[in-house]
């Protein structure tokens, strides 16, 4: 058994290693240890059954544990840097984790390229690969950043004065990032899936479908929805590029081995919580120019486990209202300052792409113009600056716009449900009424007459806009199929009114916003700062009618009342004479009580068949049964996102507002009471396969009793799922 000095002189002897000091050999011996416990690890999980990339999380994990303290009680006794103080410690834990991440994703690249499934050299092989980048990275960050030999070590310039306020962003970091490792991991044994892939929201699944049409040579401004509203041609979706672009790009950096399907679903799994850390780097930042304490940033952090906002960044959910949330928190920072003419420029970017996004980004727009329009009341000299932001947003919406649009369709293709010309006029009308206001003799000018100019303005603005787009007021879904409004959208839970909604549901989105208010009313008395309170206020009110409005505005009325409540909570702990600790401790606990006692619905036997539906369908059982690969297929609408993805069917229609005479098709077929009249229905829309739960069907409905012309195509082959069993059947339409 060798001793440590004779292990280090045969290190030594190795040519250009032995030239980096003592240090790096002793780093190189805690490297070995680390690198036998990660493999030891990593090859029980993987023989109790574990995923191989789940399995490497563990090991990796459990090795950088396993290390921490011979690194600094034995690896770098040379530093000279403080030892064991909570900044150190943050740094550490950084340089660990980016090396971490080196490591990981070396190992996770050489191991799709390597023949599969992988076997034991192959895994070691990558395994090595992963441990030598990740180890001269990690020497390199502790050596520089950490653990210098001489001099003052870089944390000491990098870090805060309160150095204790990066720690609690490893909670987030190791949640979101924990997620989407366990995500990866059941990605990767696609088609072999234990459960159906989430998250069950069919707008996720078609999103991805657009991304690969566009990634694998579908032009840039084709938005057509391929495979559906057979035989009546095809339709266009109302979404716009941004979040198509982000999955773009995340998906060049998965390996180039997999399936674009898998590629595109690795993207959906990270890109949702790296936007989740960018909304919670901007909140947090927006309540600390109120209050400047680290207890502000551990209230931010338990808040976002809290809010219902969490849930839009969750792994796979890559639909565009994350992207929403996380650009209205990056406008809640901006705002938290006075605003300047460049600070103006910055937030109206931010609204215009918030328009490119989606145009119910008009609203909180609104709600922002109105609150700065009433500070310009009291100190004129806001104008020019809300002027540069009016300005800022119209020209940002008419790039938006001119990367959706062709040239040739910019005056032509006048749409009211997605980004088009009236919005962005809209806006250049709003700017221009600003920049008339901004105006020196306008802004010297006596109240009453600047409530004149004000009006008059606006009266003009609107007069111009109706003439030019007399539809817009009637709003977004002027130009839709009747079906839309009169069945489709009562329908979609998140487009129903918050009230409507589950106890629970209603519980958890009221929290926060209510708890926002009572600090209100509580601090406005002894708070310093009643003008940004004032703006928080009505912002709050604004944003929670919009939510009362429409369930899914929550990710509008949530960042609002988390700044609120982080800025604000600090001034309570002082009138009532408790320490922020101690404050946040007691409210803590009565949000976690309140929110574990709210009720939760259970799942209705129609989720749980449409759970074993689309289980079916990505695991590809669905083909197996239907061989026409060219066959319409009949499914509900909740479906149609999972066909399109996972599937070469065409589908009659799809869960989305464009294809409303597809939806009211489908609509008429699952509630018809006559078999010849739904045979009908089914031959019109060319329909040559059905899958549905017949036990969920309405009663006196035909498909509750299927008939005769309906050959059952075989028993699908789904786990040991809770509820109603889904049923394939063939049409035979000779019977």
């Amino acid at each position: 058994m060798l001793s440590e000095r004779q292990a280090l002189e045969l290190l030594s002897r190795i040519p250009f290693i032995g030239r980096l000091g003592p240090s790096f050999l002793r780093y190189l011996l805690v490297g070995g240890l680390g690198f036998l416990v990660d493999a030891g690890v990593l090859e029980f999980l993987v023989r109790m059954d574990v995923s191989v990339y789940a399995a490497r999380a563990f090991s990796m994990t459990f090795a950088i544990g396993c290390t921490y303290l011979l690194h600094r009680h034995y690896t770098f006794t040379d530093s000279k840097a403080p030892k064991r103080t909570e900044a150190q410690l943050a740094a550490f834990v950084a340089c660990q984790l980016f090396a971490a991440a080196v490591n990981y994703g070396v190992f996770c690249l050489l191991l799709a390229l390597l023949p599969q499934p992988p076997g034991f050299f192959a895994r070691m092989f990558a395994l090595c690969w992963g441990v030598g980048a990740g180890l001269a990275v990690n020497f390199a960050l502790l050596r520089t950043l950490v653990f210098p030999a001489e001099g003052e070590p870089a944390y000491e310039r990098l870090m805060p004065k309160n150095r204790w306020r990066l720690l609690p962003w490893l909670l987030p970091v190791v949640y979101w990032g924990w997620l989407a490792v366990s995500w990866q991991a059941e990605v990767m044994t696609w088609p072999k899936l234990k459960a159906a892939l989430g998250p069950a929201d069919p707008d996720v699944w078609l999103r991805l479908s657009q991304v690969r049409q566009w990634i694998t040579g579908g032009g840039f401004y084709d938005h057509a929805v391929r495979n559906t509203n057979a035989p009546f041609g095809g339709i266009e979706t109302h979404w716009t590029r941004p979040m198509d672009a982000l999955l773009a790009l995340f998906t060049q950096f998965m390996p180039s081995g997999i399936a674009i399907e898998q590629r595109l679903m690795l993207a959906a799994a990270w890109l949702p919580p790296v936007l989740g850390i960018f909304a919670l780097v901007f909140l947090t930042r927006a309540a600390l120019r109120r209050f400047d304490h680290v207890y502000v940033v551990w209230t931010m952090m338990a808040l976002m486990t809290l809010s219902p906002l969490t849930s839009y960044f969750m792994p796979g959910d890559a639909d565009h209202h994350g992207l929403l949330a996380m650009l209205w928190c990056g406008v809640l920072c901006l705002l938290m300052r006075p605003l300047t003419v460049l600070s103006g420029y910055a937030v109206g970017t931010v609204l215009g792409v918030m328009m490119w996004v989606s145009v119910e980004s008009l609203l909180p727009l609104a709600a922002v113009y109105s609150i700065l329009g009433l500070h310009t009341l009291k100190d004129p000299e806001r104008m020019k600056p809300l002027a540069c932001l009016t300005l800022g947003a119209a020209v940002a919406a008419l790039f938006g716009l001119m990367n959706e649009v062709p040239p040739e369709r910019l005056i032509t293709g006048i749409v009211y449900d997605t980004l088009s010309l009236p919005h962005v006029t809209l806006l250049f009308f709003i700017a221009a009424g600003a920049g008339v206001l901004s105006l020196p003799m306008v802004r010297q000018s006596p109240l009453s007459l600047r409530l004149v100019c004000i009006a008059c303005v606006m009266a003009l603005a609107a007069i111009f806009q109706l003439a030019l787009f007399p539809k817009m007021i009637m709003g977004p879904m002027v130009d839709t199929h009747y079906f839309i409004s009169t069945h489709f959208l009562k329908g979609i839970v998140e487009a129903q009114p918050l009230l409507l909604l589950e106890g629970g549901v209603i519980v958890r989105h009221f929290l926060l916003p209510v708890f926002a208010l009572v600090l209100v009313l509580v601090t406005w008395r002894h708070t310093l700062h009643r003008d940004k309170l004032w703006a928080l206020s009505v912002l709050l009110l604004i944003t929670l009618g919009m939510t009362l409005a429409q369930g899914r505005w929550t990710y509008f009325v949530q960042p609002v009342a988390m700044v609120m409540i982080a800025g604000f909570l600090p001034a309570v702990a002082r009138i009532r004479g408790r320490s922020e600790v101690e404050m946040f401790f007691i409210w803590a606990a009565v949000f976690f009580v309140v929110t574990l006692s709210a009720p939760v619905g259970k799942p209705s036997s129609e989720s749980q068949c449409q759970s074993q539906m689309r289980y079916a369908i990505q695991t590809g059982q669905l083909q197996r049964k239907v061989p026409n690969e060219n066959a319409v297929i009949y499914a509900e609408p909740a479906l149609s996102g999972d066909i399109l993805f996972f599937t070469p069917y065409r589908i009659i229609a799809g869960n989305y507002h464009r294809e409303g005479q597809g939806l009211s098709d489908l609509y008429d077929i699952a509630r018809e009471t006559n078999e010849q009249a739904l045979q009908k229905r089914l031959a019109t829309r060319q329909a040559e396969a059905m899958l549905y739960c017949p036990e969920t069907q309405e009663i006196g409905s035909v498909l509750l009793t299927p008939p005769r012309w309906l050959k059952p195509a075989g028993k699908l082959d789904i786990p040991d799922m809770a509820g109603p069993k889904p049923q394939v059947f063939t049409i035979d339409w000779e019977k």
